[in-house]
């Protein structure tokens, strides 16, 4: 499956112009299905071996908010946290970041201090990429459709990891559901990405005609071409004859 781009909270400001390789409002990104916690290599986990996404570390999930419906979050997997359930209580282990057993949370690149899930199932810390703070982190202000904060994200919740990008053309698609919706997600793409949308759909209508006229032109000149030899071989064919006559 696919998803369009609503929002612009993974966004970079350095991006080129045209905003080719990261995920911005107006593109489309592909949807590959996960299977188990190992099919998602988070932040810290790319920060140690290099590998990135969308020009940071880490793949990019897109889950629904603690698993009620509504519109899909498309945010980057920073961490997973591992939730024990023993006889002393609730304690949480980030393995990424090497922390055990501990009664409440602090990472402060992710603005969560002393954060106490209050869950009983693991999952994953996940952050836009233009946020200052995590998804979960109380004043991002994401919540579900039943007004609830956003909880870590169980690996059920996940609908898959991002691939690749066909940008600009998602900004049709959301045009269309601001005029039949009354929202305004087209007013968070960038005046660039539109230019670039222009252009790929002029192109896209220019390059058929060019063919086709193209075609037209090289049809002419094989006709031509096929007559001149025709009126060459009847040259031959008279020159033969008047030879053989005399």
């Amino acid at each position: 499956p696919m998803v369009v781009i609503e929002s612009g909270s993974m966004t970079h400001d350095d991006s080129p112009y045209g905003k080719i390789g990261t995920i911005d409002p107006g593109d489309f990104t592909f949807v590959k299905r996960v299977n188990s916690r190992n099919d998602i290599v988070t932040y810290y986990q790319g920060e140690k071996t290099g590998y990135k996404t969308y020009r940071n570390y880490g793949d990019v999930i897109v889950y629904v908010k603690n698993g009620v419906g509504g519109t899909p979050v498309i945010h980057r997997a920073m961490c997973w946290v591992e939730v024990n359930i023993t006889e002393e209580g609730v304690f949480y282990d980030v393995p990424e970041l090497n922390y055990y057993h501990l009664s409440a949370i602090t990472i402060t690149e992710l603005n969560l201090h002393n954060y106490d899930p209050k869950v009983n199932h693991s999952g994953f810390l996940t952050k836009g990429d233009a946020n200052n703070g995590c998804d979960q982190d109380s004043s991002a202000g994401i919540e579900d459709e039943l007004g609830r904060k956003v909880e870590i994200v169980k690996l059920e919740w996940i609908v898959g990891k991002a691939e690749g990008e066909i940008p600009w053309f998602g900004g049709i698609k959301l045009s269309v559901d601001d005029w039949s919706r009354g929202t305004n997600n087209a007013g968070n793409i960038a005046q660039d990405c539109w230019v670039m949308l222009g252009i790929s759909v002029l192109i896209l209508f220019t390059l058929p005609i060019a063919a086709d006229y193209s075609f037209q032109l090289l049809s002419v000149k094989k006709q031509e071409k096929k007559k001149k030899r025709e009126i060459e071989l009847s040259r031959l064919r008279k020159v033969k004859y008047t030879i053989f006559r005399r």
